[in-house]
């Protein structure tokens, strides 16, 4: 397996699975499906399918730094050194 740390401004792992905390404190996993320069596809477990502009990911996550990029022929675990968004 792959380590690679992101910094911030990076661009987030598309597809991947990204640890977020909810408003009020709960943990959770997101899937990241596809990004574009403004936008973000995201699969919730608890909403389904949406997409949302990416200066608004904060008003409905907080992104922990974690993510696990699950493109095909990848082994990697990406990290950031702080919270991304």
């Amino acid at each position: 397996m792959n380590v690679k740390i992101l910094e911030p401004g990076d661009a987030f792992p598309a597809p991947s699975i990204a640890g977020v905390v909810l408003p009020g404190g709960a943990g959770h996993f997101i899937a990241i499906l596809d990004q574009s320069a403004q936008a973000l596809t995201i699969a919730d477990p608890l909403k389904g399918k949406t997409v949302i502009q990416k200066k608004l990911t904060a008003d409905y996550y907080h992104f922990t730094g974690f993510f696990i990029d699950v493109r095909a022929g990848t082994q990697s675990l990406n990290l950031r050194t702080t919270p991304a968004h």
